[in-house]
């Protein structure tokens, strides 16, 4: 009886997972949960990534609206810009605004506030390209519409639009 006793205790603590088992299921877990959390963290950066870049676009496509009013308007006929002038457009209760600016220190009436996490910034800027004296009255002339933040991973990004317009 004794020895029946003995050999069940010897298999009772034989059948339980050693150290080494537990501390290798750890390892698997830990491994999987951190690159779970890095294929997260970066999905979540690119589609932040991806509505920085509309919200741009959107905004560059408020200020072509504005351009096309201006310049059905006559705003640009009695405004010979250099080929080298940057602007934007902004609107009050009088119309369409004309805000100078330059590409290296934007002027506050041409940044539009978004929730960005870097500047919280869009640096918006119109060139007309290429004419002089520009635009070129009755005829059609190119902007370029630019859109500059600041990235989420360091540096600067920037969506760029060309619109051409008829200028009366």
């Amino acid at each position: 009886m004794m020895k029946k006793r003995a050999r069940g205790l010897i298999r009772n603590n034989q059948s339980g997972d050693t150290i080494v088992e537990v501390v290798i299921a750890i390892a698997i877990i830990a491994t999987v949960l951190v690159g779970a959390f890095a294929v997260s963290n970066r999905s979540q950066t690119a589609t932040r990534d991806s509505e920085e870049h509309s919200e741009a676009l959107q905004f560059l496509q408020g200020q072509i609206k504005l351009l096309r009013a201006a310049s059905q308007a006559g705003f640009f006929s009695g405004n010979n810009l250099t080929a080298a002038s940057v602007f934007c457009l902004s609107t009050n209760s009088s119309g369409v605004v004309y805000n100078k600016t330059t590409l290296a220190n934007p002027s506050s009436s041409c940044q539009q506030n978004v929730p960005n996490e870097q500047s919280g910034l869009f640096d918006l800027a119109i060139v007309c390209q290429p004419a002089s004296p520009c635009p070129a009255s009755g005829g059609t002339t190119t902007f370029d519409s630019t859109a500059t933040w600041a990235a989420l991973r360091g540096g600067t990004n920037q969506v760029q639009l060309a619109y051409k317009v008829q200028v009366e």
